[in-house]
């Protein structure tokens, strides 16, 4: 892999500091307005790096701040200092994105547009809550509550930097909490007759082999019976279960863009005036969906277990939240995997069920992007076998040429509209008035590539890793061609004017949205550089040949007794024993390093050997 995370990472980080960091003030806002989303991810630029589970960028412990990421980060001042610029960032978000009785809010904000040209969005709709700012929140919550856990070690001595630390981790707890019960109120189930528009939809997606309508319904169902049993126990908070008492009746389920309409409160550590009445449809959104599952894996990773991050209640609301998250990544594989001839994934571009207009072939694909995404997840749950990996490398090397990730694009073509405008979900209501409010998603080629590197964690021949491996790097130059070079945001992103020629100039502001993937793409290459390489049968099987050829010879020089030749001689086979241990270390995990180690062995026992006669003929005389 070509691509070289800590450099990249470091690079992004003087950049953002900069921009962020002026005057001795933080200063929040980019190409978009500020709001709950975009604020989380401008901090997340910093905090996600610094807090993730296998982290080269500490931060928190300034005596352990590398001298590279100190230069990288001057803007922010000396590393004693950077902690407590962050604390003073991160304590403005929760109060900025409180109500008037100091609650959490997750408003979509700037990041809304109107679906309409002209019509303009009031104070009220832009005050929405929408589920990506809820999962933002849950990792920002968790890189927050880590990070000072571990500031708190270095021995805080100031009582008041104390009284803050302690302010901002009981004020990130709350939001947390806050963000979990707003995911476990967004989550619901959608039935439907399999002759509503829906229903044929989802038929349509899953007829792959020609099966007849009965046929296909029988083997439909079945597929999703175990799905359909395990539901009712997604009981706190959720929407639409009492639909799946009609077996008749086809069934999704998944993440609202936010709290749904009617969904009953949850028993949490927060005021009854925390659950608001939700006004999102009951039916689930793809994006938000995947969106929502990402945010609930923050929740069960290693580093929140270890550190204990969560409260008895959030423990709670995160086992619930889990079991949504297996439920949701369990329904859309089954529904993915569908098909014997040619899976549904398979068949680019998706079509989804919950489409509010006509068709659009360009930015359908993304919807075959956030399914595979689901699909990769869930695979990271059990052992996959390496023809189900190939599958969905195949896709995505499909998507990266289709979108012109991986393709030059010729001017004015269609495929740029999967990047700009990118891909509009209108966000419908339960009561049916017309929508007049969207979000907007650009980041089809950033989940390209975390998704690609996600898959190359999986694999475990070395030739479909290195395919991966290089699909990746060929994703990484169409994103690294999209920094923007000029203007205050210089070193960040988006500047999809590079490799798309002709579309409008945004003035060289930053767009988090598009940044904040990117760490979360740079973060992803360190887990794949962090891996055991991939081994194969043959080479384990090479290396231990040849570790029991070097173990054999080097036993027969000490039985000829070439350690009473002299100290020359007693110290080359005692160098030789070190070197075989290394390389018996190694046979299992790194065959190729022991054969490379073994190799030198064996050619320093030989020169041993071919001398012995000389040293028999010196001791005679």
């Amino acid at each position: 892999m070509r691509i070289q995370p800590r450099q990249l990472m470091l690079e992004l980080w003087q950049a953002a500091s900069a921009y962020s960091h002026q005057k001795g003030e933080w200063q929040f806002g980019g190409r978009a307005q500020p709001n709950s989303t975009a604020d989380a991810e401008q901090l997340l630029c910093l905090m996600y790096p610094a807090t993730a589970e296998a982290s080269y960028f500490r931060l928190e412990q300034p005596d352990r701040t590398g001298k590279d990421v100190a230069q990288a980060l001057q803007a922010l001042g000396e590393p004693i200092e950077i902690p407590q610029v962050l604390l003073r960032a991160v304590s403005t978000f929760m109060r900025r994105y409180s109500d008037e009785d100091g609650l959490p809010v997750f408003h979509g904000g700037a990041y809304l547009q109107a679906t309409q040209a002209g019509h303009i969005l009031s104070p009220e709709d832009r005050r929405i809550d929408i589920v990506d700012s809820m999962s933002m929140s849950i990792t920002l919550c968790l890189a927050t509550l880590g990070f000072f856990k571990e500031y708190r070690r270095t021995g805080i001595r100031r009582a008041q930097l104390l009284r803050d630390v302690e302010w901002l981790e009981n004020a990130a707890s709350t939001r947390l909490t806050a963000a979990m019960v707003g995911l476990l109120r967004s989550f619901t189930v959608h039935t439907f007759s399999p002759t509503s528009t829906a229903g044929a939809a989802l038929l349509r997606t899953v007829d792959q082999d020609g099966y007849s309508e009965e046929q296909l319904l029988a083997r439909l169902r079945a597929s999703l019976n175990s799905i359909r049993a395990d539901l009712p126990e997604a009981t706190d908070g959720t929407t639409g279960l009492d639909g799946l008492e009609n077996e008749n009746h086809l069934f999704e389920c998944g993440w609202s863009w936010g709290v749904v309409h009617g969904a009953p409160a949850v028993e949490a550590d927060l005021p009854e005036s925390a659950q608001k009445p939700g006004r999102a449809v009951a039916r689930p959104n793809l994006y938000f969906t995947l969106s929502a599952l990402d945010g609930i894996a923050d929740l069960s990773s290693e580093r929140t277990r270890r550190l204990n991050l969560l409260t008895s209640t959030q423990q709670s609301l995160s086992r619930r939240l889990q079991l949504r998250w297996e439920l949701a990544q369990r329904y859309w594989s089954a529904i993915a995997d569908f098909g014997d001839r040619r899976t549904a994934l398979a068949d680019i571009p998706w079509q989804p069920t919950d489409r509010a207009g006509g068709e659009s072939p360009v930015t359908d694909h993304y919807y075959s992007l956030q399914v595979a995404g689901m699909v990769i997840e869930n695979l990271h749950q059990r052992r996959p076998a390496e023809n189900e990996l190939a599958s969905i490398a195949q896709i995505l090397a499909e998507l990266a040429i289709r979108a012109r990730v991986t393709r030059r694009a010729s001017q004015q073509e269609t495929a740029v509209e999967m990047h700009v405008p990118g891909l509009e979900i209108p966000l419908a209501e339960a009561d049916g008035k017309p929508v007049v409010l969207a979000w907007r998603v650009t980041d089809f080629a950033t989940a390209l590539l975390k998704r690609t590197m996600r898959l190359v964690l999986l694999a475990r021949s070395a030739e479909l890793r290195q395919q991966l491996l290089d699909l990746a790097d060929e994703i990484w130059g169409h994103v690294e061609q999209r920094m923007i070079l000029d203007g205050p945001g210089a070193g960040l992103w988006d500047d999809p004017r590079r490799p798309f020629p002709g579309l409008p100039d945004e003035a060289g502001e930053p767009s988090w949205y598009f940044t904040e993937r990117v760490v979360e793409c740079l973060v992803a290459a360190v887990s794949v550089i962090d891996m055991s390489p991939v081994t194969n049968v043959a080479g384990i099987s090479a290396a231990r040949t040849m570790l029991s050829e070097a173990d054999h010879l080097y036993h027969r020089e000490l039985l000829n007794g070439a350690l009473n030749a002299g100290g020359a001689m007693r110290a080359e086979l005692e160098d030789v024993a070190i070197q075989i241990d290394r390389a018996r270390a190694a046979v299992e995990r790194r065959p190729g390093t022991a054969q490379a180690i073994l190799l030198e062995v064996l050619r320093r026992l030989n020169s041993l050997e071919a001398a012995r006669p000389s040293i028999v003929l010196e001791g005679r005389l």
